[in-house]
């Protein structure tokens, strides 16, 4: 069973800002996830990787995803 799908959504290389502005707004339109007919997605980012298979039981969950300091966050930009 094939459980990996790709969805090829941009073009291009655009700059840094307007890539960040373009991504988040498609990740905010109920358009794109209308489209995808899974129970379950799995985002990953191009600065990240899997080291060993997911665990089956993070699809308990409704939303899985890292620690994030957002305090920090405005120090990095």
């Amino acid at each position: 069973m094939n459980r990996v799908h790709i969805l090829p959504v941009f073009k291009g290389s655009p700059d840094r800002d307007i890539a960040r502005s373009e991504y988040n707004n498609l990740l905010k339109q109920a358009s794109f996830y209308e489209q995808i007919v899974y129970e379950h997605l799995f985002f990953v980012e191009m600065d990240s990787y899997l080291l060993k298979p997911l665990d089956e039981s993070i699809f308990k969950y409704d939303y899985v995803a890292a620690p994030y300091a957002w305090d920090s966050y405005r120090d990095w930009e």
